[in-house]
């Protein structure tokens, strides 16, 4: 298994929240439960030498005309 995890940081009312990408992001999910990854869960894994990669998160563009 390749020790690498990919989440998708969303702003919802003031928090960051992490939502799995990838396959293992969706089991370690399973594992811990709910809908988004927790920040303590994501360090777990960096501790133990997964590599966090993030989504780029694009700007919402607003067309003014």
């Amino acid at each position: 298994m390749e020790k690498r995890i990919i989440v998708k940081p969303e702003n919802v009312y003031g928090r960051t929240l992490y939502y799995p990408v990838c396959d293992i992001s969706k089991m370690f999910l399973k594992i811990q439960g709910g809908k988004t990854l927790s920040f303590n869960t994501i360090s777990v894994l960096a501790d133990a030498d997964f590599n966090i990669e993030v989504e780029a998160i694009m700007p919402k563009l607003h067309n003014n005309n």
